[in-house]
């Protein structure tokens, strides 16, 4: 009878441990494979290499960017424009930007059910899928021309959708010669690496105040202000840029001039605590899903901040760094009537004999203000525009905002965030020139103009 029982407990044993690593392996298979597929110490990956074509990766219009040979070396068509966009995929230095990714998808390893599992195993795939991307090869060529004897970035968007139509980073690199030039690339000091587009984390000066202006108008405060060209807070003073005086001003005009002392003296009206929730409503200090990752644009906004940093933030001075993604998504979500939109880079997903496996569809992020709110700035931004002579494309509705941001270095950055609106299609972007030492409105904002122009001629702005 003991025995019995042992035998019917070591029976219930074997079936729980059974059981188990069985819902461990389906746990990993449905959940964790991607992230195990795209690792770069996956030993798996070199040998579906070896027996998988790898996929191509196209632009909206079926421009090739990237595909392989016969031989299976990787060449990228547009190898300096989407060098940190589509990334290279190296056999000796691994992959980056889509390239890493995509990786499974791209070695058609990626079906997330049972029987893509079992063809994975039976090796019954010999060609990669392929990438169908949002971004307009002509747009993101013509973009980093734009960029070349600078560093910064350009960031382009549909700001209905989220989908990114340029996304260039300088300066940058030739990706087809990752592995003749990795030595001198990893030693460089100008970060030749990094997708400042995504990973660049910069003061954003007056770019900031479009946030600011939000927060004023949800708080009901009055929106009148004298400027006498400085505010005193404590034994700290600011001043407007050249030290101008406007005199009486609203915030419309306070947007035009970009007056700093009125932002730093509403913002000490109004408090911390609304400027932090409105800031995170546009998704500072948060995540966000984007295929090739990104750092947290943040404002440090504490209850318990001294007036000075509250001053200081609230004009883009401060304690706050944002990325040139997050201003286009910002710059979005203004011109759309407070819609902030997740961002993409992929449209869709084919196999090798055409069937359409994945098809992007936008997706809302937040409401991040009210429709009422997000007009009245997005007005305020189109006079702005007006006022400096920014609009140069008759019969489009531009809006915008400059912004030149100090830094340690005492080279300014010079920013340009702004949005278009067309008969049926509508733009927006964010330019960020690094240490440029010039102002926004001098040195991004032309850039602005000619990409709005090329986007009209690429019948992307109609």
């Amino acid at each position: 009878m003991k025995n019995f029982k042992r035998i019917r407990l070591l029976l219930v044993l074997v079936i729980i441990m059974f059981v188990g690593i069985s819902l461990y392996l389906v746990y990993f298979q449905l959940f964790e494979a991607p992230d195990l597929n795209k690792h770069s110490a996956n030993v798996r990956n070199y040998i579906d290499e070896s027996s998988i074509a790898r996929g191509s990766i196209y632009d909206r219009s079926g421009e090739i960017l990237a595909r392989s040979d016969e031989e299976g070396n990787r060449y990228n068509y547009y190898y300096y424009s989407t060098a940190h966009l589509a990334g290279y995929a190296s056999k000796e230095h691994g992959k980056s930007g889509l390239e890493r990714a995509y990786n499974a998808q791209l070695l058609g390893l990626s079906e997330a059910d049972l029987m893509g599992a079992i063809k994975d195993v039976l090796g019954s795939n010999e060609k990669g899928n392929n990438l169908g991307l949002t971004i307009s090869a002509e747009l993101q060529s013509y973009a980093y021309s734009l960029l070349e004897n600078h560093k910064g970035s350009i960031v382009v968007m549909d700001p209905k959708t989220g989908a990114v139509l340029a996304m260039v980073s300088s300066p940058s690199f030739n990706v087809n010669e990752v592995d003749n030039n990795w030595l001198s690339l990893i030693e460089r000091e100008d970060g030749v690496l990094l997708n400042r587009s995504t990973q660049g984390l910069y003061t954003p000066g007056s770019i900031i105040k479009i946030l600011t202006s939000v927060a004023l108008l949800e708080s009901g405060q009055p929106l009148g202000y004298h400027d006498e060209g400085v505010e005193w807070i404590n034994d700290s003073s600011v001043y407007n840029f050249e030290e101008e005086v406007y005199g009486d001003i609203s915030l419309e005009e306070a947007l035009i001039y970009s007056s700093n002392t009125y932002f730093v003296n509403k913002a000490q009206r109004i408090g911390p605590e609304l400027l932090k929730e409105v800031s995170e409503r546009f998704y500072f200090n948060k995540d966000y899903a984007f295929e090739l990752g990104h750092e947290q644009s943040y404002i440090d906004y504490d209850r318990s901040m001294d007036v000075v940093d509250l001053a200081a933030t609230s004009y883009g001075q401060g304690r706050t760094l944002v990325t040139p993604l997050h201003m286009a998504m910002v710059i979005s979500a203004i011109s759309q009537d407070g819609r902030l939109m997740t961002p993409y880079l992929v449209e869709e997903i084919t196999s090798s004999s055409g069937a359409k496996l994945f098809q992007a569809r936008p997706k809302e992020l937040s409401q991040a203000t009210d429709t009422g709110t997000a007009r009245k700035v997005k007005e305020m931004l189109v006079s702005a525009v007006e006022y400096n002579g920014y609009n140069y494309l008759s019969g489009y509705k531009i809006g915008g905002k400059t912004g030149t941001a100090e830094n340690p270095s005492d080279l300014t950055h010079a920013w340009y965030v702004s949005f278009a609106e067309g008969a049926s299609s509508d733009l927006a972007l964010a330019i960020v020139l690094e240490e440029e030492g010039s102002t926004g409105g001098r040195a991004a904002a032309p850039l602005a103009q000619r990409i709005y122009e090329k986007a009209w001629e690429l019948g992307i702005l109609d």
